[in-house]
């Protein structure tokens, strides 16, 4: 929902100090969120069980922004994560503050200061995965399953840093962050239209204790099928360590898709996945997800499970 806000009330209210000596216009507040629960088959737990799914959970956002002048704007972003119960046993509990920061843009592009995402993060899970798999809602985090997160070597998220993202050049953007942690990341991110299509491939590399690299190159077509391939890779003392998935989508109707994705690491870890996502409503999605894995010890598992995502 949207609530208009005179000048006087968000100034001293959100932003008294940096922007009381500014004209500001009226300003815009939302508040969105989603709760996300499904019923979880296999891996170490007994049949069934009831989760929130921890690979996207249950949370509450509030959002600002601000006319500064004709030319600049600011505003704000507060989220945090309420999972009762999470689909991985590591989440339980969690009250996360994912977002913190405010930001300024402008013809120059944006500049976020705060707790957000590194310059990296999503440069492995592209547009592909999130548009075939509603948000990665593929990759429920099975209790007492291992295999191949398709996340694993994903960019850096949700750090106290300073982000600037570039304006967009004719499709071509590029993303620089300093976290807290003394981390320097460096991303590239090309979105265009093609041969009745879209295209978006993404770049990142992270400057930290162990150096991350991360890629992905994903393609829709207007008939509906889509495919991506996503690669990542740590530098660490033993060597390179890497992930690769390549991820199959298809748009059965206007609300129902179906997606299928592998992944293999260096360490001879394997896992499948299989989704099927219907959005009945707008902001509605019930989805099904099935997982297979082999680690390179040769132990094995699968799980599967259903779940509703409502947005608000």
């Amino acid at each position: 929902m949207k609530i208009n806000i005179n000048r006087r009330t968000i100034g001293c209210a959100l932003f008294c100090a940096a922007l009381a000596p500014m004209q500001l216009s009226a300003a815009e507040f939302d508040i969105s969120g989603q709760v996300n629960s499904a019923v979880l088959f296999g891996g170490d737990v007994q049949d069934p069980t009831i989760v929130d799914n921890g690979t996207s959970g249950s949370r509450f956002r509030f959002k600002g922004s601000t006319d500064i002048n004709s030319d600049y704007k600011t505003g704000f972003r507060y989220e945090f994560q309420i999972v009762d119960n999470s689909s991985d046993q590591r989440l339980d509990g969690l009250r996360e503050v994912r977002y913190s920061d405010v930001w300024f843009s402008g013809s120059f592009g944006k500049l976020g200061i705060g707790k957000g995402d590194g310059a990296t993060n999503n440069t492995f899970e592209s547009y592909g995965m999130i548009n075939f798999l509603g948000g990665g809602l593929a990759e429920l985090l099975f209790r007492g399953s291992t295999g191949v997160g398709y996340r694993t070597k994903d960019g850096i998220g949700r750090q106290n840093r300073i982000r600037y993202d570039s304006p967009d050049f004719n499709g071509l953007s590029v993303a620089l962050s300093l976290d807290n942690a003394d981390t320097n990341e460096f991303a590239l991110r090309y979105k265009k239209k093609l041969s009745d299509g879209k295209i978006d491939a993404r770049f990142g590399f992270a400057d930290q204790v162990v150096d991350r690299t991360s890629y992905s190159v994903a393609y829709k077509h207007s008939s509906g099928v889509s495919g991506s391939y996503s690669f990542g890779e740590d530098d660490v003392a033993a060597g390179e360590d890497d992930v690769n998935w390549i991820m199959l989508g298809y748009d059965v109707t206007n609300n129902v898709t179906l997606s299928f994705g592998t992944g293999e690491e260096s360490g001879g870890d394997e896992m499948q996945i299989l989704a099927v996502m219907w959005r009945p409503t707008k902001g509605s999605e019930v989805y099904f997800n099935s997982m297979d894995y082999t680690n390179a010890d040769n132990t094995s598992g699968d799980a599967m499970a259903i779940g509703t995502r409502l947005k608000f």
